[in-house]
């Protein structure tokens, strides 16, 4: 695949399977049906073009892998539907600026957004209760983050070799 730039999936559709688009370093635009309830581990994972993605209503779970090592990945939309988000899940997306988790989200399993190196701001809703360890390590510019008071325990290393952050609550 890798020449494919662009794919528009019908409505319709239900599942995408694990690494069904895997290493497709061409893609450029992703568009996901309405209808889309699942999406397999790392099936987006090296394609380094996709520039921004809006995951659709349907979803509950950001898989593990997902979009790792997805470098040209800018911006990503999650509906509130989303209750977690696996390991690595944007880990090496190189320029993803900012991220607002949608509510009763709790953050990461491991290294969920390690190493996005030019995410700025992240934004955590209430209802969450927990980032997980390495959750936001080596993000070198992170300046800001929301922590609502819902947050009870922040993971081992969560925010390991960031620089200056300024953290907010409520």
């Amino acid at each position: 695949c890798n020449r494919l730039e662009k794919v528009t999936m019908h409505d319709g559709l239900l599942s995408i399977e694990a690494r069904a688009f895997f290493g497709c370093r061409s893609l450029l635009n992703v568009i996901l049906p309405k209808t889309l309830k699942e999406i397999g581990d790392g099936a987006f994972s090296e394609c380094k073009k996709i520039q921004d993605i809006d995951l659709p209503p349907e979803i509950t779970k950001v898989p593990k892998d997902v979009f790792s090592f997805c470098s040209g990945l800018e911006r990503i939309t999650m509906p509130d539907s989303v209750v977690s988000i696996g390991d690595h899940a944007f880990a090496l997306c190189q320029k993803l600026t900012s991220i607002k988790f949608p509510k009763m989200l709790n953050v990461g399993e491991s290294y969920a957004c390690c190493e996005c190196k030019k995410i700025k701001e992240v934004f955590i809703t209430p209802g969450a209760t927990s980032i997980g360890q390495l959750a936001f390590a080596r993000c070198a510019s992170l300046k800001q983050i929301l922590i609502p008071e819902s947050v009870q325990c922040i993971g081992n290393k969560a925010f390991d070799s960031t620089n200056e952050i300024v953290v907010l609550g409520k």
